[in-house]
């Protein structure tokens, strides 16, 4: 639904998680954080592009009517 908010795929197996599987243990986190940064490294040409949203100033707004 919106362009800056990704989803990313944060199924993993139990048995990277922790023995009581309440957190991950430092192999599920390094998977995690690989999952993240390959998200970042993908060229530029490939993300989508957005525009910023442009404010007018408060004296503008007043000036216009």
């Amino acid at each position: 639904m919106f362009e800056y908010v990704k989803i990313l795929d944060s199924e993993v197996p139990r048995d990277h998680f922790t023995r009581h599987g309440l957190h991950m243990n430092t192999v599920g986190k390094e998977l995690m954080a690989q999952r993240i940064t390959d998200h970042f490294r993908k060229p530029l040409l490939l993300r989508k592009k957005t525009h910023p949203i442009i404010l007018k100033w408060r004296q503008d707004l007043t000036n216009s009517g």
